[in-house]
């Protein structure tokens, strides 16, 4: 009866919900950021007032430097704010509209494109590709989830390559957590297998009808790996990429250091289509593909 309770929840809007009702029960809560020790600091914004010259870890830092524009250092900075003190109480501008996710408006559409979907679920990117008029020659897309697949086959795309595996960094099999929705995954270490085990490949060994020149990955936190296991393509020919950096607590700041270090021609973007810290988005452009 004398606990008080620190509700972690990341999803949303059970993050407002579930503290809401904890305390309509008449549990005493405790925002999360009031239980968790300070957040190691070790370096200043050296940009100035800008950033209200807030402490912040080196290497994140560092992949604020990388960006290629002020909107994403301010992102950076609004993320490494969140998971200092991870209340969700606090209002975070910046915030886009979610029906742009993957096409921002400084990425030059090409005649011959070739779009590969890693994650592509029910086909939810490529319906929008099809309603905005983005032109296309090819589209590859993956779904390991063998429900999901069943609804991405479903539908009459055009021009289409359906794959059931789950791009990561190795060719092989792996155990997966199928739940038929958008949070389907690999598995984890320890976690139950859920009887299912997919086929993975990587986008360098994957054989391709033709070149890609824009991937988007939405792979609920193995993006690292297939980052990896895409190093080749991305060192030999730069498409195009939109990566999903929210899936993981360090992701925001590690997956643009590894593009970065894979391909240092890209510029790097970061924008955000839902609350802090969800649907954010690094986009890698090379120069050629910028508006």
């Amino acid at each position: 009866p004398g606990a008080t309770w620190a509700a972690t929840v990341l999803s949303s809007p059970a993050s407002q919900e579930v503290p809401a009702l904890m305390r309509k029960m008449g549990v005493k809560t405790a925002p999360l950021h009031s239980v968790l020790p300070p957040a190691r600091t070790t370096s200043p914004w050296r940009r100035g007032p800008r950033f209200g010259r807030k402490p912040i870890d080196s290497a994140v830092e560092r992949a604020a430097d990388s960006m290629d524009d002020h909107k994403s250092m301010d992102e950076i900075a609004r993320q490494y704010s969140f998971y200092a003190r991870p209340d969700y109480d606090v209002p975070y501008d910046g915030m886009l509209d979610d029906r742009d996710i993957y096409f921002p408006e400084f990425i030059r559409q090409v005649e011959h494109e070739h779009f590969v979907d890693c994650g592509a679920y029910d086909g939810d990117t490529i319906r929008n590709i099809i309603e905005r008029g983005w032109k296309y020659e090819h589209i590859t897309a993956f779904e390991a989830d063998p429900q999901n697949f069943a609804k991405l086959v479903s539908n009459s795309f055009q021009n289409v390559t359906f794959s059931p595996e789950a791009v990561t960094d190795t060719c092989g099999s792996i155990p997966f957590l199928q739940k038929g929705n958008m949070c389907s995954r690999l598995s984890e270490p320890g976690e139950p297998l859920n009887n299912a085990v997919v086929p993975t490949t990587t986008l360098d060994s994957y054989r391709f009808s033709t070149v890609p020149t824009f991937i988007k990955m939405d792979i609920e936190g193995f993006e690292k790996e297939a980052l990896w296991g895409t190093r080749c393509l991305l060192r030999d020919h730069t498409p195009v990429l939109a990566v999903c950096v929210y899936h993981d607590t360090d992701d925001f700041w590690q997956i643009p250091s590894l593009i970065h270090s894979l391909q240092p021609r890209y510029h790097l973007f970061m924008r955000r289509y839902a609350p802090v810290p969800w649907e954010l988005v690094c986009y890698a452009v090379p120069p050629e593909r910028l508006l």
